[in-house]
């Protein structure tokens, strides 16, 4: 039988394999899309460009939700540690400023080794579950972006369509076949 921990451990691994899943599978054709579109001539700038977005893209990504994972820990761990009775106002002080700076581990503060073997497991299960349940918040989050990113892309795309830019495949398609050089016969006009 799995245990409470390797449950949330499951639950927490889970977005990661998806998202390493989904970023395999997207960005390859997402790569050939750009370059069998651009210009034989400005297939460089394209490469660059492409780049540089994806770059661009993932420094943000990462600021965003490392800033969204931040507030999360640190609402959680203020609004848990005041539910917490018994615990001293200075220590609730001393530890909710630590979570705010960042300058805490996610498990008992140091300084705790006064404390019984069971408040210690007590706050070292909360401060996983304070941690786990921000990490959760976060991939919301990123879920929110990818879709609205998606979306963009989507409407971008249907809006380059319909301002009159003819798709590429309608002409190939369209276009007339060569018999030999022969001029194509022209229709009449009454």
């Amino acid at each position: 039988m799995l245990g409470f921990s390797a449950i949330k451990a499951g639950l927490v691994m889970a977005p990661f394999v998806i998202s390493g899943i989904g970023i395999g599978l997207a960005v390859a054709p997402v790569t050939s899309a750009v370059m069998a579109t651009a210009p034989k001539e400005r297939v460089g700038n394209a490469s660059g460009v492409l780049s540089t977005m994806r770059q661009i893209g993932s420094l943000m990504g990462i600021a965003i939700l490392g800033a969204v994972l931040q507030n999360r820990i640190t609402a959680n761990i203020t609004q848990g540690i005041q539910a917490v009775q018994g615990i001293p106002e200075a220590i609730k002080q001393k530890i909710i400023a630590a979570a705010g700076s960042g300058a805490m581990q996610m498990g008992v503060p140091k300084g705790a080794s006064g404390m019984p073997a069971t408040a210690q497991a007590m706050m070292d299960a909360l401060f996983k579950g304070w941690f786990t349940n921000a990490v959760a918040s976060t991939f919301v989050v990123a879920v929110i972006i990818a879709v609205v990113g998606g979306l963009c892309a989507f409407l971008l795309r249907s809006h380059v369509q319909a301002a009159g830019e003819p798709d590429p495949a309608a002409v190939h398609d369209a276009a007339p076949a060569s018999d030999g050089g022969a001029p194509a016969p022209e229709a009449e006009t009454s």
